[in-house]
């Protein structure tokens, strides 16, 4: 858009007298906002990743609370077994039970 070229825009370029400048620079704060907004989901990642995958999860890079409940997962062939079988929720609900698993329990229900 700066450079005046509105191809991917195919309605905009329907017009004559396009100030691509100021397209340029609204769509480049649109740009910064969307990043900022979702700033906290980048931050997070690692968290997500836990959350997601804590059968794969790299147990060295994970927090220490959840260390030795991560390799307790990973160590189990029956809970990585039910990781693969059900619901990412039904994982968590039906098989880390609050005893055996109270940080990753705690932190899921985040």
């Amino acid at each position: 858009m700066a450079s005046g070229n509105s191809y991917r825009f195919t309605r905009l370029s329907a017009y004559e007298n396009i100030v691509y400048a100021q397209y340029a620079e609204e769509l480049k704060l649109v740009s910064e906002q969307f990043s900022n907004r979702f700033r906290d989901f980048k931050n997070m990642e690692d968290c997500f990743n836990l959350f997601a995958t804590p059968t794969k999860s790299n147990v060295q890079n994970a927090p220490i609370h959840f260390q030795m409940e991560l390799i307790e997962i990973q160590e189990n062939s029956l809970l990585k077994s039910k990781f693969e079988d059900v619901e990412l929720c039904n994982f968590y609900k039906k098989y880390l039970v609050e005893d055996h698993f109270p940080q990753l329990r705690k932190f899921t229900r985040k």
